[in-house]
């Protein structure tokens, strides 16, 4: 008798278990920002692009050397969050300012991945407001180091 109540309480923590984390990553899906716009903007001495959403986000911005076409990565994960149903992201927007080539954004299960094609690593500040993040790059001066370490 005991042992089959064991085994009872057992499945049913397990189904609790189950009830519980379906329902946090429903929670977590269903209150993930939609991003509703990236920009790039040239302006006198600096390029900015902004990453805004109908809802709070997290950011996270970080470097990737150079791929198949030669280009360094800046990368801005923006999450939780998923594209505006119905808008498919451009496959490169061409911005070709000093050191900063294209903007590319892609979906990525509960995120959105910007990446600023770059030739080399320019001075940026990151500023955000808790529903946008901006990169303000400054195209025409590299930084005094490589951001993986080396020169």
């Amino acid at each position: 008798m005991t042992r089959i109540f064991q085994g009872r309480s057992r499945a049913f923590l397990t189904l609790l278990l189950a009830i519980g984390l379906a329902s946090w990553v429903g929670l977590r899906v269903a209150h993930a920002a939609a991003v509703t716009n990236v920009t790039v903007a040239k302006g006198a001495k600096h390029v900015y692009v902004k990453v805004q959403a109908n809802g709070p986000i997290s950011y996270r911005v970080y470097h990737r050397p150079p791929g198949s076409d030669d280009y360094r990565n800046i990368v801005v994960d923006v999450s939780p969050a998923h594209l505006v149903a119905g808008k498919e992201p451009m496959s490169k927007l061409s911005v070709d300012e000093g050191l900063v080539a294209n903007v590319r954004v892609r979906p990525l299960g509960g995120t959105v991945r910007v990446f600023v094609d770059v030739v080399a690593w320019p001075n940026y500040k990151v500023f955000s407001d808790g529903h946008s993040v901006t990169l303000k790059i400054d195209p025409y001066h590299m930084r005094d180091k490589n951001p993986a370490g080396g020169r």
